[in-house]
């Protein structure tokens, strides 16, 4: 053999007679501590990174072998979930307030001019459209969310019209602005690597944007699936037979336990998110997500993306995982060997521990359970309720602590589809590009009302003085549909204006306006009204009785030298 070969055949590894089974020695010894350990003991020290051997002869590089893992029934530790609650904000802010942290005056500023310029590029005609006008477009789609017509043109007929809509717009206006919607100038995809998502691109940006600013601190999150519901034709759909809406674009989300969107991202092929599938593509969701979690966090998903290496890289970047996981992701599975599911009753548990970090824990109720954590093991036994079908009656049953734990925070994405699903905007498109920006509305719409519900129980209010969901969505529909069709002219002194009230018949307190139509500052103009008795000022701290109605609010206000309740209800 020359010089070469022989060098080659000491560089590679796999060519070793040496094995660790030649040698005998039990698990104890293995255990104790060399005298290098020891004095270096307490001080953080790192081994140098192992880089792959390369062959003198050949070039190619090889790469050491895994070490073996070794798992042992042990006890586990928990880990401490010390989580306080969401951090107290300064104030609590409106409706439109929390809304416009995702949908801004620039965004319905470049939505009108890149409408303007798909309408003139496809019909040579001029739209003439303005982000006053799509504001009314996008709060006429919330409205319809909330009352739910099986066709457009019901909104407008008569008899059974919807009047904020019918007033707000023609029905022939709403169905063309509907269609030439666009958030892009140009019809031709960007340059650069390939994007699917191009057309809507700037939508997504802004929610994920917004959805990052959210404070967050250490505490419980999930990650799963979202469907985008559209079954029409796209390259992008998807179908997933247990989702409620299983076929449409999937959407990976990562929410609190509360159900408060903190990150997401839309599946596609090539994603350069999700480039890294060294650990599979469940495994590389998880850890593009994880990127928006605070160290010390636990997260929840299921089988989907549990694997035993996603838990070793998630220990290395100080983040707590749990999730169920299959049986053939277990690596060197036979070796485990877990009892069989007839030998176990009701509530017994099986625990293998690796390394005293990561925990595999096998439950049975009707049929085996196989739970992996790098956080939480099966010593600690809660108590569960459980429907037995013989006595038909709740039981009592043993769980272990990573089970409960699971069920209890994992649910956060279904709390989010479920709040979505009450008053999701239904359309039907062949658009997939309109589906998404209306999806993202309704998004938008949850996400505020979610963090506006936890401010405000950081501060201690009320349940019952908390808005609704539908509450919270009727406040931002009705005032963007409130929205003037021109800018207000700055230092315009308003004018008296009198009009005749001859037609009404009987009188009626006008509905209170929402905050967004009663501080807007555009176009409240007194109106003295012929009546025969004044009616009742509306502003909360004043008992007067009054002529004087607003023309916009269509309520009654006092306004004289010593009472001017019409400038204090409209100042905030």
């Amino acid at each position: 053999m020359d010089d070469n070969k022989i060098l080659d055949l000491l560089q590679d590894g796999n060519n070793s007679d040496l094995d660790i089974s030649d040698f005998e020695c039990d698990e104890d010894s293995l255990e104790q501590p060399s005298l290098l350990d020891q004095q270096f003991e307490g001080q953080n020290v790192t081994a140098p990174p192992q880089e792959p051997l390369t062959s003198m002869r050949t070039g190619r590089q090889r790469t050491l072998p895994l070490r073996k893992r070794i798992w042992k029934n042990a006890y586990y530790i928990d880990k401490l979930h010390d989580y306080s609650g969401h951090p107290e904000p300064e104030k609590i802010l409106s409706p439109n307030e929390y809304f416009r942290d995702y949908f801004d005056e620039s965004f319905f500023e470049n939505t009108a001019f890149c409408t303007n310029m798909y309408f003139m590029h496809h019909t040579g005609q001029v739209l003439n459209t303005s982000s006053q006008e799509i504001k009314k477009l996008v709060g006429m789609h919330l409205i319809m969310g909330m009352l739910s017509y099986p066709r457009i043109a019901m909104y407008w007929r008569k008899h059974i019209q919807v009047e904020m809509i019918a007033t707000a717009m023609p029905r022939d206006r709403f169905t063309t602005l509907r269609n030439a919607l666009h958030v892009v100038p140009s019809d031709t995809p960007p340059a650069g690597p390939r994007n699917p998502l191009w057309k809507v691109q700037p939508v997504i940006d802004i929610v994920k944007s917004a959805c990052n600013k959210i404070d967050r601190c250490p505490g419980r999150f999930s990650v799963d699936e979202q469907i985008i519901p559209f079954t029409g034709k796209c390259e992008l759909r998807q179908s997933l037979k247990n989702k409620p809406r299983p076929v449409g674009l999937k959407n990976f989300v990562v929410t609190t336990s509360d159900g408060i969107v903190l990150d997401f991202e839309i599946y596609y092929a090539g994603n350069p998110a999700l480039s890294d599938r060294s650990l599979g593509l469940g495994p590389a969701v998880i850890l593009r997500l994880a990127q928006a979690i605070p160290p010390t966090s636990c997260l929840y998903f299921d089988r989907y993306f549990t694997t035993i290496p996603l838990l070793e890289a998630l220990s290395k970047q100080n983040l707590h995982g749990t999730g169920p996981i299959m049986l053939n992701r277990l690596p060197d599975r036979v070796e485990i060997n877990f009892k069989e599911d007839r030998n176990m009753k009701q509530g017994d548990v099986d625990q293998r521990v690796l390394d005293d970090n990561i925990a595999l824990v096998k439950w049975k109720y009707n049929k085996g359970l196989v739970m992996a954590s790098n956080c939480t093991g099966g010593n600690c036994v809660d108590v569960v309720k459980r429907y037995d079908k013989n006595r038909k009656a709740y039981i009592d049953v043993d769980a272990p602590r990573v089970v409960t734990s699971y069920n209890r925070y994992m649910g956060g994405v279904n709390v989010l589809d479920q709040s979505m699903e009450y008053y999701r905007t239904f359309i039907k498109t062949r658009k997939w590009t309109l589906k998404v920006i209306l999806y993202f509305l309704d998004l938008a719409v949850v996400n505020s009302w979610r963090l506006y519900k936890c401010h405000s129980l950081a501060k201690g209010v009320l349940n019952n003085e908390i808005m609704d969901l539908m509450a919270f969505r009727f406040e931002i529909g009705e005032s963007l549909l409130s929205t003037p069709d021109r800018d207000r002219r700055e230092a315009t002194p308003p004018s008296m204006l009198t009009e005749q009230a001859s037609g009404i018949r009987k009188y009626r307190p006008g509905t209170k306006p929402s905050e967004g139509k009663r501080y807007d500052g555009y176009d409240h103009l007194p109106i003295v009204d012929e009546i025969t008795s004044p009616r009742c000022c509306r502003l909360e701290s004043c008992s007067s009785r009054t002529k004087i109605r607003c023309r916009k609010c269509n309520i009654y206000l006092c306004l004289s030298r010593s009472n001017d309740c019409f400038y204090l209800y409209h100042t905030q």
